[in-house]
């Protein structure tokens, strides 16, 4: 059974968990997001549910940037000692 791991490894095992989470979760709203443009798309008609398609769209597109400004960026951890 693996002992404690060291801070250094404790770091870089964190960050590659962020990452891989990150990733993940940047695909899934990307997926989501371009299904919801295909069905805004499709139902433009229909004015009702194509502005919550649209509203959803927003959403996640700013979403998505958010993200990837979060993951991305040169920012330091806030959280003390970590």
């Amino acid at each position: 059974m693996p002992g404690p791991l060291e801070p250094a490894e404790q770091l870089s095992e964190r960050e590659r968990i962020a990452t891989d989470l990150a990733n993940s979760i940047a695909h899934q709203l990307f997926q989501t997001s371009l299904e919801l443009h295909s069905a805004l798309a499709r139902i433009e008609h229909h004015q009702d549910p194509a502005a919550q398609i649209r509203n959803a769209v927003d959403l996640l597109d700013h979403t998505l940037r958010d993200l990837r400004l979060a993951v991305f960026s040169d920012r330091k951890d806030p959280r003390p000692g970590a």
